[in-house]
Formats: structure tokens, sequence, C-alpha cells
């Protein structure tokens, strides 16, 4: 299977949980809604391109390194007279995250996201518009599907697709143990936007899992890593 594999890193950026309000927590690693959004952006395409492009969206994210999770406080505008209608919340933030990703897109769109890549329209960006990341590595890469029923897996994976999976910590850099996040694959425009299909994702840092796949899941060699395409 032909993929586009290239590389985010950035100095700070979140990934708001979307169950977090007053303190707002990140996940660990962007998903399909945030790259299909990063593409979007970069191709100089609309709204309504973002959500005819999410479902046909496969992506694979292997969390290359971190340096560290920090707290800042984040002002934002409300509808309210208080406070002269603004208000302050706690946003955890990741510092000097760099992720390498793997796409595979529609063939009638590959070229043009491949040169999106190369040379964005607009700025890129993960997270939020300011969360700025340097781009890549751009590179057509070939996936090989391996067929195991026990397999070592670099990337975050759909935690549903897997029977069980242990966590091999690394041996340098920061280490954060394996946890779920929620990952949505689908909208209703609205307003209000509603998911339609959700995912629970397996994600973590400085280390590798060992799973036990389920039929669902499929898991391909980059060469030198192993990857499971969502």
């Amino acid at each position: 299977m032909e993929a586009i594999r290239f590389t985010a890193e950035g100095m700070a950026n979140s990934f708001r949980r979307i169950e977090t309000a007053s303190f707002q927590n990140t996940e660990l690693t962007p998903k399909k809604t945030h790259i299909a959004g990063l593409l979007t952006n970069i191709m100089g395409k609309t709204e309504n391109f973002y959500y005819s492009f999410l479902p046909k969206l496969k992506v694979a994210v292997l969390p290359m390194s971190i340096e560290d999770i920090f707290v800042d406080m984040w002002q934002y505008k409300k509808w309210k007279s208080s406070n002269y209608g603004r208000a302050v919340v706690n946003r955890e933030k990741l510092y000097k995250a760099k992720y390498e990703i793997y796409i595979v897109v529609p063939d009638e769109l590959k070229e043009e996201v491949h040169t999106a890549l190369l040379y964005p329209q607009r700025p890129p960006s993960l997270g939020m518009d300011d969360e700025l990341v340097s781009i890549g590595g751009v590179k057509y890469v070939e996936l090989s599907e391996l067929n195991k029923e026990k397999v070592n897996v670099h990337s975050i994976f759909p935690e549903d697709w897997v029977a069980d999976y242990s966590f091999h910590p690394g041996k340098t850099g920061l280490i954060i143990p394996p946890r779920t996040s929620v990952s949505n694959l689908e909208f209703e425009m609205g307003p209000p936007r509603k998911a339609k299909h959700v995912l629970r994702i397996v994600e973590f840092f400085g280390g590798y899992c060992s799973v036990t796949p389920k039929d669902d899941l499929n898991v391909y060699s980059t060469g030198y890593k192993n990857v499971v395409m969502w």
C-alpha cells in the first residue's frame, strides 16, 4: 500500500481532550481530525472540503519524541459582561513534540496533498491556529502488511481493534505510558457539529506496544517500524 510520510514538529501544541473544559488536558498525539485539518489548511481548502475529506483519510501516527508537558493560562472571550467578557482557563501543552505521520488519501488527491506538504499554501498548524509546526521528510513510501498473531506496534492504535497489548518503554528520552483518548472519525456539519463515529485510541511516548490483533487491525511495516492505519 502506498502512503505519504512526513514529520511534524512544534514548539508548543495542545490537543484538547473533548471531555475537559475548565482545566483543558491535552491528548499526547494528533488524531485524524487534527491531521485532516492540517491538510485542509495547507491545501488552501474550505471547511466544506474538510468534512468530506475526513472520512476518506487514513492515518498512522508514530510518536517520535517529546521534551515535556507544561500548563499555561489561556485567555478566551465569552458572551458575558463580567470581567470585560473574558475568562481564563488552564491549558496543558506539549513542549517540542515530534511525530512521524503516514497518510493514505484518494488517488485523485495524492499529488495535491503531496505538493501542499512540500509547499504549504497557508502556515501549517496542529491544534489551535497559533500552534505552528514544521513539516519535513515528505516522501512516498510503500507499506507492507504484516500477518502475525502478536506484533510490535510503534504507532498509536485503536483500543477496540486489539485483544490485548503490553507497553515496552525505551531507554532514553521522556517516557509516557499508554493512555486512551477519543477520536472522531466523521462529523455532521450542524450547527451544532455532531460526531457520527468515534474510536478510542491508545497513545504513548518513549516506547512501543506488543499487541494481539483482532480482525479489524491491520499492521504495516514501514521498513524499520510497524504502524497501524485507521
